[in-house]
Protein backbone atom coordinates (compact mmCIF):
# COMPACT_ATOMS: atom_id res chain seq x y z
CA UNK A 1 0.00 0.00 0.00
CA UNK A 2 2.38 1.94 1.16
CA UNK A 3 4.42 1.95 -2.69
CA UNK A 4 1.08 2.40 -4.09
CA UNK A 5 0.42 5.60 -2.75
CA UNK A 6 3.61 7.21 -2.91
CA UNK A 7 5.21 6.80 0.79
CA UNK A 8 8.05 5.08 -0.13
CA UNK A 9 10.37 3.67 -2.67
CA UNK A 10 12.91 1.42 -3.76
CA UNK A 11 16.20 2.27 -4.66
CA UNK A 12 19.10 -0.08 -5.74
CA UNK A 13 17.28 -2.68 -2.89
CA UNK A 14 16.90 0.11 -0.01
CA UNK A 15 13.43 0.71 1.10
CA UNK A 16 13.54 5.29 1.37
CA UNK A 17 10.67 6.87 3.14
CA UNK A 18 9.25 9.87 0.98
CA UNK A 19 10.42 12.46 3.32
CA UNK A 20 7.10 14.92 1.85
CA UNK A 21 4.71 11.81 0.11
CA UNK A 22 1.61 13.81 -1.25
CA UNK A 23 -1.72 12.93 0.85
CA UNK A 24 -3.53 10.49 -0.06
CA UNK A 25 -6.87 8.11 1.63
CA UNK A 26 -5.40 4.70 2.14
CA UNK A 27 -8.87 3.56 0.71
CA UNK A 28 -7.35 4.98 -2.56
CA UNK A 29 -4.78 2.15 -2.91
CA UNK A 30 -5.71 -0.15 -5.80
CA UNK A 31 -3.75 -2.81 -3.17
CA UNK A 32 -6.00 -1.91 -0.23
CA UNK A 33 -9.41 -2.01 -2.77
CA UNK A 34 -7.85 -5.63 -3.73
CA UNK A 35 -7.56 -6.60 0.09
CA UNK A 36 -10.90 -5.65 1.06
CA UNK A 37 -12.51 -7.69 -1.69
CA UNK A 38 -10.81 -10.34 -0.75
CA UNK A 39 -11.83 -10.29 2.33
CA UNK A 40 -15.43 -9.77 1.85
CA UNK A 41 -14.82 -13.12 -0.52
CA UNK A 42 -13.26 -15.12 2.33
CA UNK A 43 -16.27 -13.79 4.67
CA UNK A 44 -18.83 -14.92 2.07
CA UNK A 45 -17.14 -18.57 1.97
CA UNK A 46 -16.00 -19.25 5.21
CA UNK A 47 -19.41 -18.16 7.04
CA UNK A 48 -22.07 -18.92 4.54
CA UNK A 49 -24.42 -22.18 4.23
CA UNK A 50 -23.64 -23.68 0.88
CA UNK A 51 -26.75 -22.60 -0.52
CA UNK A 52 -25.67 -18.47 0.46
CA UNK A 53 -22.40 -19.59 -1.16
CA UNK A 54 -23.97 -20.69 -4.41
CA UNK A 55 -26.88 -17.73 -3.98
CA UNK A 56 -23.90 -15.15 -3.76
CA UNK A 57 -21.60 -16.65 -6.65
CA UNK A 58 -24.65 -16.33 -8.85
CA UNK A 59 -24.75 -13.01 -7.97
CA UNK A 60 -21.75 -12.40 -9.08
CA UNK A 61 -21.08 -10.13 -12.76
CA UNK A 62 -20.03 -12.78 -15.37
CA UNK A 63 -17.00 -10.70 -15.37
CA UNK A 64 -15.85 -11.81 -12.16
CA UNK A 65 -13.43 -14.56 -11.09
CA UNK A 66 -14.47 -17.93 -11.57
CA UNK A 67 -14.67 -21.10 -8.78
CA UNK A 68 -11.57 -21.69 -10.80
CA UNK A 69 -9.87 -18.75 -10.57
CA UNK A 70 -11.13 -18.03 -6.70
CA UNK A 71 -9.52 -21.43 -6.17
CA UNK A 72 -6.26 -20.74 -7.66
CA UNK A 73 -5.99 -17.37 -6.00
CA UNK A 74 -6.55 -19.48 -2.74
CA UNK A 75 -3.79 -22.60 -3.79
CA UNK A 76 -1.58 -19.46 -4.14
CA UNK A 77 -1.88 -17.37 -1.41
CA UNK A 78 -0.47 -19.71 1.03
CA UNK A 79 1.92 -23.30 0.26
CA UNK A 80 0.43 -25.72 1.47
CA UNK A 81 3.19 -28.16 1.17
CA UNK A 82 4.88 -26.06 3.95
CA UNK A 83 2.40 -27.08 6.10
CA UNK A 84 2.96 -31.00 5.35
CA UNK A 85 5.54 -32.93 6.97
CA UNK A 86 7.14 -36.07 5.34
CA UNK A 87 7.89 -39.31 7.12
CA UNK A 88 9.80 -41.64 5.37
CA UNK A 89 9.41 -45.34 5.74
CA UNK A 90 7.32 -45.01 8.56
CA UNK A 91 4.92 -47.13 9.14
CA UNK A 92 6.87 -49.18 7.04
CA UNK A 93 10.04 -48.82 4.79
CA UNK A 94 9.30 -47.83 1.48
CA UNK A 95 5.85 -45.58 2.64
CA UNK A 96 5.82 -41.77 3.78
CA UNK A 97 4.07 -40.83 6.15
CA UNK A 98 2.50 -37.22 5.38
CA UNK A 99 1.59 -35.47 8.72
CA UNK A 100 -0.85 -32.91 8.35
CA UNK A 101 -1.10 -31.90 12.15
CA UNK A 102 0.66 -28.72 11.23
CA UNK A 103 -1.81 -27.39 8.71
CA UNK A 104 -4.31 -28.31 11.09
CA UNK A 105 -2.55 -26.08 13.71
CA UNK A 106 -2.23 -23.46 11.83
CA UNK A 107 -5.71 -21.09 11.92
CA UNK A 108 -4.96 -19.30 8.37
CA UNK A 109 -3.51 -22.37 6.66
CA UNK A 110 -6.08 -24.89 7.42
CA UNK A 111 -9.38 -21.85 6.84
CA UNK A 112 -7.44 -21.74 3.21
CA UNK A 113 -7.73 -25.18 2.65
CA UNK A 114 -11.39 -25.68 3.90
CA UNK A 115 -12.76 -22.62 1.41
CA UNK A 116 -10.33 -24.75 -1.51
CA UNK A 117 -12.73 -27.88 -0.47
CA UNK A 118 -15.84 -26.01 -0.28
CA UNK A 119 -15.39 -24.03 -4.13
CA UNK A 120 -14.15 -27.89 -5.05
CA UNK A 121 -17.47 -29.19 -3.76
CA UNK A 122 -19.89 -26.41 -5.01
CA UNK A 123 -18.02 -26.96 -8.75
CA UNK A 124 -19.02 -30.84 -8.08
CA UNK A 125 -22.70 -29.95 -7.08
CA UNK A 126 -22.46 -27.49 -9.86
CA UNK A 127 -21.77 -29.52 -12.72
CA UNK A 128 -24.84 -32.22 -11.41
Amino acid sequence: MFFDLGFVRIERGLITAELQPEKHALESAPSYQKRLAKIEMEKQLVYSTFTEVKDWLATLPSSSKSLKELRSELYMSINFKDYVASVPDFPEVGVTFRDISPLMSDGEAYAAKQRIKLLNTLKTKALK
